[in-house]
């Protein structure tokens, strides 16, 4: 788990709830591409019993309060604009 390197866990804010693993990796790299640091909570019983359904699978995506606004504008910009696909 990458977890931002300066401040303790109530400097962290949720910037985004993924729904698994694939889209909170996704989120992750969107966000250290643009040097911003972030860790995961509620993976454990996904990790451990593979559960996914509804809420349990969920991901919570935290960052520095400080960097809180510029994550959520990157993820937004992300959901507005996504990548053409590839045959287009």
């Amino acid at each position: 788990m990458h977890a931002p390197s300066s401040g303790g866990s109530s400097d962290l804010r949720e910037v985004f709830r993924a729904s698994g693993e694939f889209e909170a990796q996704l989120i992750r790299s969107l966000l250290l591409d643009s040097g911003i640091d972030s860790a995961f909570e509620g993976e454990s019983i996904r990790l451990t019993h593979g559960i996914s359904i509804n809420e349990l699978g969920m991901v919570r995506i935290l960052v520095r309060s400080e960097d809180f606004e510029e994550a959520k504008r990157i993820i937004e910009d992300a959901a507005a604009n996504p990548l053409p696909a590839e045959d287009e």
